[in-house]
């Protein structure tokens, strides 16, 4: 089981609502979601959905809460013993999780364009994955407005992978050619839409900020376009930080989400803010959310949550409390699909060329 504290406040941009801010690391029970479908293009029909189902947060929670009973999912899932375990997902489930993301899309830019071919991030070879969607982004730097991995610790593996592979990554460049190591075939065809002839010119020049002594601020030099670094930078990822800003060369951290492997969480609805003051307003359709009220600071006080305990749910908490959220979900309950691996997170888009 994994735990996660948060601290219950307002927010001055949805009225009536709760956000919560993310301290430490669970309890996942056991997810069905429930966003209805919208157009994920629009942002205003984006941000109507936001309000609409965080205005509702206990009506939603109730329906989510018979849904689960109804199923009764009983079906383990996430990690044991610090090994991932294979999670049952539905094609209902991933939709929901892709709309999930679309409503935090118009927060941070109002267009954009995926850089990197989704058949690339789905490849089940992590390293292949890697090394190709750092090929497409190099080769479009100039096109690439955000930087982003799910987690901060995933971003700076990527930044560990590239210091591995740039030499590699500046030959094919060079060449026109990817390395005879790719073999995936969805890896092959993704990059071949982008690295379509050599650019010796492009190569000298990456090639000479990567074999700068000081990696300091590699990412702002090496796709000067860049308007920020998106990634969960709170609870465990705050240790991330300083590592991150080096690399960034200033960019800002942006936290627009949070969520875990089982279900999506919340939204930052302020995703320009200081990692220090990030909160997440949660999205009660996500999944049925419980809180296990605990003594502030408990992690340094040695304080154990099970002595006493009191359970509210998300439309009781109150504010300036502090609790662990327990999350139950439906997934666990549904016909297991096979599961697709991806790549540890690298995420671009750009804005469109208008021509």
């Amino acid at each position: 089981m994994k735990k996660k504290s948060v601290q219950s406040e307002t927010h001055p941009a949805l009225p009536g609502t709760r956000t919560f801010r993310h301290t430490t690391p669970f309890i996942i029970k056991n997810q069905q979601t429930m966003l209805p479908r919208f157009d994920p293009t629009n942002p205003l029909a984006c941000m109507s959905v936001l309000e609409d189902v965080t205005s509702n947060a206990k009506q939603i929670q109730d329906s989510v809460l018979e849904a689960i009973l109804s199923r009764n999912a009983q079906t383990d899932t996430g990690t044991s013993g610090g090994y991932p375990k294979l999670i049952p997902l539905t094609a209902e489930d991933m939709e929901q999780r892709i709309l999930f993301a679309s409503l935090y899309a118009p927060l941070v830019f109002k267009d954009r364009v995926q850089v990197s071919p989704h058949e690339i991030s789905t490849c089940v070879d992590t390293s292949q994955a890697m090394y190709c969607q750092l090929l497409c982004g190099l080769v479009q730097r100039e096109n690439v407005a955000r930087l982003g991995a799910p987690f901060a610790s995933s971003f700076l593996k990527v930044i560990n992978f590239l210091e591995d592979h740039w030499t590699a990554l500046c030959s094919n460049i060079r060449t026109g050619r990817v390395s005879d190591w790719i073999t995936d075939a969805q890896c092959v065809s993704g990059v071949s839409k982008f690295l379509t002839a050599p650019n010796p010119d492009l190569a000298s020049l990456i090639e000479k900020e990567c074999s700068k002594t000081s990696w300091e601020g590699i990412v702002k030099r090496l796709w000067p376009k860049a308007k920020c670094i998106e990634a969960v930078v709170t609870g465990s990822m705050v240790q991330y930080i300083p590592l991150l800003e080096f690399y960034g060369g200033g960019l800002p951290l942006i936290s627009s989400w949070y969520g875990a492997s089982e279900c999506f969480i919340g939204i930052n609805v302020d995703p320009l803010s200081k990692p220090c003051d990030v909160s997440y307003t949660i999205v009660p359709s996500m999944a049925y959310f419980e809180f296990l009220e605990v003594e502030k600071d408990h992690q340094e006080t040695g304080h154990n949550p099970t002595k006493n305990p009191v359970v509210v749910d998300l439309a009781d908490v109150k504010i300036g409390h502090d609790y662990e959220l327990i999350i139950t979900t439906f997934s666990g309950n549904a016909v297991r699909n096979e599961t697709k691996s991806y790549s540890p997170g690298l995420m671009w888009s750009g804005r469109p060329n208008h021509t």
